[in-house]
Parts: C-alpha cells; sequence; structure tokens
C-alpha cells in the first residue's frame, strides 16, 4: 500500500491531483473475494506488432478503467505495439466469468481462455497473443462467455487496417540516429 500526498488539505477534506490509484481498483478488489458475478463494464484491446516474416497480436479483456488502460498502452508501447481502435463488448461482462477467444482463420491463440479479473496498473496484465504470418485476408475475432457459450464481441482486422496504423505511428527507436555532441565545440577558425 502506498500513501498519497494530497495537493492541499482543508478542513473537512483533502485534494488529491492527479491520483496513482484507482476507485474502480478497489471495489473490484473487494468483489473478487466475494466471488460474485458482477456485471461491469469491459473493453477489448488489440495490439498489433509488425514484424517482417510474422504479424504479432495481443488481445486483453481487462475492466473500463483509463489507469489501467493507460498502463497497458504503455507496456506495449514499451515493444512497439500499436494499439487498434475496437469497440468494446456488446454488453456487460462478468466480473470473475471466463472467455474464450477465437478467430476465423484456425490461428493459434495462446492462451485461448482469458479471465475477466482486475489486476493493478503496475502489474502485467493477461492477454492472449496469435501470429498471423503475411496477414493476406481478414481476421474475424470473436470472444465468446465460456459457461453459455454466448457471443459477448466480436470484430474483423482487414490488412488494410494495419497498413494505415503502420503508415500512421512513429518509427521504432534507433540507436543509430543519436550521436553524442560535445558539450562545448571547438571555436571556429
Amino acid at each position: 500500500m502506498v500513501l498519497e500526498h494530497p495537493a492541499r488539505v482543508e478542513p473537512f477534506y483533502a485534494v488529491l491531483e492527479s491520483p496513482s490509484f484507482s476507485l474502480m481498483g478497489i471495489l473490484l478488489r473487494i468483489a473478487s473475494g466475494t466471488r460474485l458475478s458482477i456485471p461491469i463494464t469491459s473493453n477489448t484491446l488489440i495490439y498489433y506488432h509488425p514484424h517482417p516474416e510474422d504479424i504479432k497480436f495481443h488481445l486483453y479483456l481487462v475492466p473500463s478503467d483509463a489507469l489501467l488502460t493507460k498502463a497497458i498502452d504503455d507496456e506495449e508501447d514499451r515493444f512497439h505495439g500499436v494499439r487498434l481502435q475496437t469497440s468494446p463488448p456488446m454488453e456487460p461482462l462478468n466480473f470473475g466469468s471466463s472467455y474464450i477467444v477465437s478467430n476465423s482463420a484456425n490461428l493459434k491463440v495462446m492462451p485461448k481462455e482469458l479471465k475477466l479479473s482486475y489486476r493493478s496498473p503496475g502489474e502485467i496484465q493477461h492477454f492472449s497473443k496469435f501470429y498471423a504470418g503475411q496477414m493476406k485476408e481478414p481476421i474475424q475475432l470473436e470472444i465468446t462467455e465460456k459457461r453459455h457459450g454466448t457471443l459477448v464481441w466480436d470484430t474483423e482486422v482487414k490488412p488494410v487496417d494495419l497498413q494505415l496504423v503502420a503508415a500512421s505511428a512513429p518509427p521504432p527507436f534507433s540507436g543509430l540516429l543519436w550521436q553524442r555532441q560535445p558539450l562545448n565545440p571547438p571555436p571556429a577558425r
């Protein structure tokens, strides 16, 4: 547990500016201890990792929490992952339930099962990973609820979507571009 330093303290309350904790996280931690099936608004996040020989995707199923999404964005950015624009699940999902990830192209998904749970933004989040080769055809992705087999989310990723994302993404860092400059340049003659 970490104590936050307040920006200012008033007689009856304290003000936190840009807190690094999430009230949603506290509520979900309490819910996970009770084993209740609680409907919760969720997000599906897909990250595209371009490679010359094989395109890789990471798929996350997480509670709708801006701090959690930012932590995942930052982690994926470290490995040059670019988030694709997708819609959230059609209905609120049940916290603590398991969901199956499948695709139309018979790609190997590892793991196929994701559980909707809350991990703090500082922890590594669970995700499914799959490779799509050179991806010449669109891929249909689906998430179904494990117990009842109901479809809760689907999307289609087209090769043209990846080309647009790749064109707008900044190039990965290259150590060759940076050169050390002298602190005091020699005087001109």
